[in-house]
């Protein structure tokens, strides 16, 4: 078994509104659906999402996804998204 992580640094250009803050805050919770999306094209298997940053095989998790965000009221200053997976060489899907 082994654990893939990966975080990305996201930043706001300094001029946005509270409109693209909301767009960007969105876009954070569409990670899960990214993540759960890739993971079923590479090995065809369907996984749960425990709202908002967890994806699961049945009841083990397999997937976290933290964001951590400094904003103002109307503007992102910058995110940082980290998605861990933990991964196995077996064929056969967790149970």
């Amino acid at each position: 078994m082994a654990l893939v992580a990966r975080s990305r640094a996201l930043r706001q250009h300094p001029v946005a509104t509270a409109g693209r803050a909301c767009r960007h805050s969105l876009a954070f919770t569409g990670r899960g659906l990214a993540v759960r999306e890739a993971v079923r094209q590479v090995t065809s298997l369907e996984a749960d999402i425990r709202w908002p940053n967890d994806l699961l095989f049945g009841k083990k998790k397999f997937c976290g996804i933290l964001t951590e965000l400094n904003a103002e009221v109307t503007r992102v200053r910058h995110a940082v998204v980290g998605i861990g997976l933990t991964c196995t060489r077996r064929a056969s899907p967790i149970h």
